[in-house]
């Protein structure tokens, strides 16, 4: 991701966020912050923040002996890049969803753990 005129991570703040994925390949989207609670929590609708083609979520909850991550993520109710697939092929959309909503748990499940092994290095070497 890249900050959009210099921005941080702040309420309204935007940034370009890039993905790719092997059937349709690289792409970039504006998304807009619309959750953010210092230490707490942080979130982005993707596009248009009225109508997101899918909003992100990260929620840090204190517990004993560490912290809880949870991820969560909303599909709309705007168009995203799912949506030609799903136009073209409408006798598929439970199908074509599923899929992506499982390759979605797969992929957050790496950036969570990749934050986690972040966090640690960073507790060991302080």
């Amino acid at each position: 991701m890249r900050w959009i005129d210099g921005g941080n991570a702040a309420l309204g703040a935007q940034f370009v966020g890039s993905n790719k994925h092997p059937a349709v390949g690289a792409w970039e989207v504006t998304c807009h912050i619309d959750v953010h609670d210092e230490n707490r929590a942080f979130g982005w609708a993707v596009i248009d923040p009225d109508s997101p083609g899918a909003r992100w979520r990260f929620d840090l909850d204190p517990m004993a002996g560490g912290t809880r991550l949870r991820h969560s993520m909303v599909i709309g109710p705007g168009p995203s890049g799912i949506t030609p697939t799903l136009e073209a092929m409408p006798d598929r959309e439970a199908r074509i969803l599923s899929h992506r909503v499982d390759e979605h748990l797969t992929n957050m499940r790496r950036v969570i753990e990749a934050m986690k092994d972040a966090a640690e290095a960073a507790t060991d070497t302080n």
